[in-house]
């Protein structure tokens, strides 16, 4: 499932021999908008495009890099080879939006960075209520594009009104910016105006945990409620049940369940703290290793939060899966 890279063990930052072959790695850039959207709407571009990242995430056949990879080599110069060199990316994933008087038009094409081919593009337009259903259909024609046998049908994320979202979008900007108070608020806004968005509740579920709020764990139920397979709302459910119930062998199965059926980032970020908190530090790097692939600026050991002191007796009473074992599985569906 991805690029294949071979270092010597140094730490975190190192990559290990693979576990998976190589398979599609895509890069999915912040769509471009006029500047003429100020305000929350300015984030527009960069939520479509985590959109899409986030439903080719689905695919088997496909690696996804986590937006914070992609979105940092925005304004690069020759971004298509640096996006190749460094991340490792084999496609990429570009567009533009523009939302003005009632009407959105959204662009994008998919293009090969072996050969530097569009592989496909095409422009589409409607009524702002359209955006979420051409956002849709857009990463549908991509996934249709890049899997060679057999069909997908996916779905970008859940429709919401447009002030929701666009308070959502600017919730999430502020959270990775650090900005957990106002984050919170816009997340509360979002929900107030839509309070059916799964993503909006997640957000404030992981924001609250950061700050220790109970209320944390009926946010993150809700949007399992709404999307009962969403992986990070499932990872981060088991988190919160950990801190509370201390149970070891239950958190562990439940994350390497999760990232051997997804392969998701959030839940392979907290199954690699996890072994590291156990001393299992081989599996930790091999973990780590394929998490940078998906993550490549984000993967560092400063990323875990505190765990409860893990008695000696506790982890050797678990079960352990390796990381070899969970990440030689295949997804779901594959």
């Amino acid at each position: 499932m991805l690029v294949i890279m071979v270092a010597t063990v140094v730490g975190w930052w190192v990559l290990l021999p693979e576990i998976a072959p190589k398979r599609i790695t895509i890069a999915v850039l912040p769509f471009e908008q006029p500047s003429t959207m100020p305000g929350a709407s300015a984030y527009l571009g960069e939520g479509i495009a985590a959109d899409i990242a986030v439903a080719l995430a689905e695919v088997p056949d496909f690696v996804v890099l986590d937006r914070a990879a992609s979105f940092a080599y925005r304004s690069e110069g020759d971004v298509a080879n640096r996006l190749a060199g460094e991340l490792g990316a084999t496609h990429v994933v570009e567009g533009r939006v523009r939302r003005a008087g009632g009407r959105t038009d959204l662009s994008a094409r998919l293009t090969n960075l072996a050969d530097f081919q569009v592989l496909w593009e095409e422009d589409l337009s409607g009524a702002d209520a359209d955006l979420f259903a051409m956002r849709d259909a857009v990463a549908e024609a991509i996934a249709k594009k890049l899997v060679l046998l057999g069909d997908v049908a996916i779905s970008s994320g859940p429709p919401t009104g447009l002030d929701a979202y666009d308070a959502f979008l600017e919730a999430r900007a502020l959270a990775d910016a650090g900005d957990t108070v106002r984050a919170s608020a816009l997340a509360e806004r979002s929900l107030a105006l839509d309070e059916n968005n799964s993503y909006a509740h997640l957000l404030l579920g992981e924001l609250l945990h950061r700050d220790a709020r109970p209320s944390a764990g009926a946010h993150v139920a809700r949007a399992l409620a709404i999307d009962p397979g969403s992986a990070p709302a499932q990872a981060l459910k088991a988190h919160l049940a950990f801190l509370a119930d201390g149970d070891l062998d239950g958190y562990h199965g439940g994350l390497t369940d999760l990232v051997a059926r997804h392969r998701d980032a959030a839940a392979l970020h907290r199954l690699a703290c996890l072994y590291e908190a156990a001393g299992r530090q081989d599996d930790a790097l091999a973990a780590a290793s394929y998490l940078r692939q998906l993550d490549p600026l984000g993967a560092r050991p400063s990323g875990c939060a505190p765990l409860p002191a893990l008695a000696p007796d506790e982890v050797r009473a678990v079960p352990w899966r390796s990381a070899a074992e969970v990440l030689a599985a295949e997804p779901a569906g594959a």
